[in-house]
């Protein structure tokens, strides 16, 4: 099986490199033998650049296919939550493999088709409770619940009835999941069997929090909307990588530290060598098997995202997507939200050249006072992005760990 594995890897790789030689400006560039990239696919991906999400940000032209076909291909916008949201640009084939992905993803928790689903999100433009059907593992029964309200009633009527409509598994990124476990603190979830994080890995401390909260079980998935699912859990507790759709590296052939990774089934805006900004160990099969038996390698060492929501005066949790999305509308370089205790947040602005400072601070005070529910105390500086705090991504919110401790 392993074989099989690693045959679809290199053939799926050598695939991946002539799409991008070929019809990709950035690797284009390079004019790479094809008969190198046949013989030593390997070798050419461990030489070519490695780039990261500022790169993407400002050069997003040069790394879309000539082949882009826009009855096939569609764009992804990132939240933003490092401080560089991204357009990206995705296909048909990639959504059918991510699809698989996830499907193998499910098969290791107590998924079971037909199960009534609660995904969790936060978004303006969505009703707060909608019914759909999503057939990523067999039909599944979907209640989509918005978690976006500004005075919490709409928000409470919406978790009151997926109360009552008792879902079997509930989804969501962790700041979603922490606001339903706190909004929903000492009251009976009939039926609940499971949890996903969706797509975000909860450190060790904010998952142990939210399984005691919640009285079930928590399955991370680790992805990022450049490359779609990147690794998942499995029933032994290990994060697998589908070794034949991503390749994953981390320094020095398998110790710790920034995870890269090459997706290798993106034909419309194939990412190799990205840097990820998250860390952890690689470890492939060959060095350590997993009990579960798949024939897959492990992400090891990973202490999951320490970024998600905002702490209110009164403990209560406030997304900061909303705070995210209009900070990136503005004309600036470089943006940080802060927080070290609940209230309180000091925000960091870079404007772009000719944008007046005091309109700049005041414009995004106003907002903040405006969208954030209660008393909080909001506190903008102007500043070069090179003051901006450098323990973590650009955005440095009160992280989860600390919230459950």
């Amino acid at each position: 099986r392993r074989d099989m594995v690693l045959a679809c890897q290199r053939s799926a790789l050598i695939e991946a490199l002539l799409n991008a030689c070929r019809n990709v400006p950035f690797y284009r560039a390079f004019a790479i033998d094809e008969r190198t990239i046949c013989t030593d696919p390997y070798g050419v991906l461990r030489n070519l650049p490695a780039i990261d999400k500022t790169v993407l940000a400002k050069h997003a032209d040069l790394f879309v296919s000539d082949l882009i076909d826009e009855a096939v291909s569609f764009k992804n916008r990132t939240s933003g939550s490092t401080g560089v949201p991204l357009t990206t640009f995705h296909d048909v084939g990639s959504l059918v493999h991510e699809a698989a992905c996830f499907r193998r993803a499910y098969t290791a928790c107590p998924m079971k088709p037909g199960d009534r689903m609660a995904r969790l999100v936060t978004d303006q433009s969505r009703p707060p409770w909608q019914r759909q059907l999503q057939l990523f593992y067999g039909p599944l029964d979907v209640a989509v619940i918005n978690l976006h309200d500004s005075n919490g009633a709409i928000r409470k009527e919406s978790i009151k009835r997926t109360l009552d409509w008792a879902p079997r598994g509930l989804i969501g990124n962790p700041s979603d999941l922490l606001i339903f476990a706190t909004e929903t603190e000492g009251l009976k979830i009939d039926g609940l069997g499971y949890v996903l994080t969706g797509g975000e890995v909860l450190t060790p401390n904010a998952k142990c929090a939210l399984e005691k909260r919640l009285n079930v079980p928590v399955f991370d998935t680790y992805s990022m909307k450049e490359v779609a699912p990147v690794a998942w859990q499995c029933e032994a507790g290990r994060l697998h990588v589908d070794d034949d759709r991503i390749c994953m590296e981390t320094p020095g052939g398998g110790n710790y530290g920034e995870i890269r990774i090459y997706e290798l089934r993106g034909r419309t805006q194939p990412l190799l060598r990205y840097r990820t900004g998250d860390f952890g160990k690689f470890v492939s099969w060959e060095a350590l098997a997993c009990p579960c038996g798949r024939a897959l390698g492990t992400l090891e060492e990973f202490e999951g995202r320490r970024r998600g929501f905002i702490v209110l005066n009164d403990q209560s949790l406030f997304s900061p997507k909303p705070l995210k999305l209009f900070l990136t509308e503005l004309p600036l370089d470089g943006w940080q939200i802060n927080q070290a205790v609940s209230g309180r947040l000091e925000v960091l602005l870079d404007p772009s050249a000719g944008y007046d400072l005091a309109l700049a601070k005041e414009r995004v005070r106003s907002w903040f006072l405006a969208h954030l529910p209660g008393r909080v105390c909001v506190e903008v500086k102007c500043c070069k992005s090179s003051k901006f705090l450098r323990t973590g991504p650009k955005l440095q919110i009160m992280n989860l760990e600390a919230y459950c401790t």
